[in-house]
């Protein structure tokens, strides 16, 4: 099953009644502040059907699905995992960012050249929102946790150096995609996650400072 299957699987399974609405499911009740719509299609709680992110627009509560499993008691977080971003990153670099890497052929064939897909919408590279720093001629990787950018990850193209935005933590790579009620592959890092995503493993994550982290 492929995440994106994920949140529509874990709403039946509690007998949430939900609609489809695009790519958002509109569930009936919130499970926070219990208000319910006449029908499911006039609840205020919504789940993106594609990462799980999700958002009651009565009592505003929100979060990623982690969160929501674990509000639940359906999951319990290991502490490791718990990273906080001492200090919000705007979303706005990770979009200059992503533009960048659009504009880059350099840091395109990078990618090509170790046989992961670059162009469209559903390509591997787009899954994972990578950008480009030209400055520094990096590539980026990002890192969420509970829908929120925890963190972004820099590696110089002409050589294999890292570095980590200032002032912020890196949670394991990808965990905020996978099913964690289900198996887990853990890779080393950023880019053996993507080979394995690309390859039909989805539930694969990585830890953020490679073979290091164990």
């Amino acid at each position: 099953m492929q995440f994106k299957d994920y949140p529509e699987d874990y709403l039946t399974k509690k007998g949430w009644a939900y609609i489809h609405r695009g790519k958002e499911l509109v569930v009936r009740a919130c499970p926070y502040c219990a208000d319910m719509g006449k029908t499911a299609a006039t609840g205020h709680f919504y789940v993106s059907a594609e990462n799980g992110c999700f958002h009651c627009k009565k009592c505003g509560e929100s979060g990623g699905f982690r969160k929501l499993m674990s509000d639940q008691g359906d999951f319990i977080e290991p502490k490791s995992t718990q990273a906080v971003p001492k200090k919000s990153i705007s979303i706005s670099k990770l979009d200059e960012l992503r533009k960048a890497f659009r504009e880059s052929d350099r840091a395109k064939e990078f990618f090509r050249g170790r046989g992961l897909i670059v162009d469209g919408d559903e390509s591997t590279v787009n899954f994972f929102r990578i950008g480009y720093h030209a400055k520094s001629d990096s590539l980026t990787f990002p890192y969420f946790l509970d829908c929120a950018l925890a963190g972004i990850k820099y590696r110089k193209i002409g050589e294999k150096t890292f570095a980590k935005e200032k002032g912020y933590e890196s949670t394991t790579y990808n965990i905020d995609c996978v099913d964690l009620l289900r198996p887990i592959i853990v890779v080393e890092g950023e880019l053996d996650c993507m080979a394995a995503w690309q390859m039909g493993f989805k539930n694969v994550i990585s830890l953020s400072d490679g073979a290091q982290s164990t």
